[in-house]
C-alpha cells in the first residue's frame, strides 16, 4: 500500500527552517566565544578542559541551564553577565523549538484554507504548552521572540580582551 506525501507549501517550510538556524546560530554564538573569552572563564566553560567541552553535547535548554550555573564563576563580571542573559535566552526559547521540532503533521479545523501545518500535542506531566497548531503566524512569533533575545544578548556581549570599540 502507498502513502503519498504530502508536504507543507514553502513559505511555511521556510519559517521552519528559520527558527532551527536563529537557534542555531544563537547557540554558535554563545560557544564562539567561549573561545574569546577562555582566558576569563571556569574550567567548565573552556572548550580546552574536558569540562567545557561537554557543551558539544547539550541541548538548547541544558545549555542555557550550564551557562547560568557556571556564568558567574568568570573572572570578569561583563563576561559573567553576557553568559548568563545568553542562558537566560536559551532557557526561554527552547520549550518552543522543541515545541516545533517534535510536533506532527496536521491540519487547523479552523483554518478555511485547511492548509497542512504542525500539530504539537504533548501528553505528559513536563507539558510546556497547551496542543496547540504550529501556525504560519505562530512561527512568526517565535522567529520575533528569537530576534529579540538574539539582540539582548548582543547588548551584553562584551569586547575581548584588548578589543576596542569600532
Amino acid at each position: 500500500m502507498s502513502i503519498p506525501l504530502v508536504i507543507p507549501d514553502r513559505n511555511f517550510l521556510g519559517r521552519l527552517g528559520m527558527v532551527v538556524f536563529l537557534v542555531s546560530e544563537l547557540e554558535g554564538l554563545l560557544k564562539g566565544d567561549l573561545i574569546r573569552f577562555h582566558a576569563l572563564l571556569p574550567t567548565e566553560l573552556n572548550y580546552g578542559q574536558p569540562k567545557g567541552q561537554r557543551v558539544t553535547g547539550m541541548t538548547t535548554n541544558e545549555l542555557g541551564e550550564y551557562f547560568i550555573a557556571h556564568a558567574p564563576k568568570s573572572t570578569d563580571p561583563a563576561v559573567a553577565e553576557y553568559y548568563r542573559v545568553g542562558g537566560e535566552a536559551l532557557v526561554e526559547i527552547a520549550p518552543k523549538r522543541n515545541a516545533m521540532l517534535h510536533s506532527i503533521p496536521g491540519v487547523d479545523g479552523n483554518d478555511p484554507q485547511q492548509k497542512l501545518r504542525l500539530l504539537r500535542w504533548k501528553i505528559s506531566g513536563k507539558n510546556y504548552e497547551a496542543p496547540h497548531m504550529i501556525s504560519d503566524e505562530w512561527l512568526d512569533g517565535v522567529i520575533h521572540d528569537i530576534q529579540v533575545l538574539r539582540a539582548r544578548v548582543v547588548a551584553a556581549r562584551p569586547l575581548s580582551p584588548g578589543e576596542t570599540q569600532a
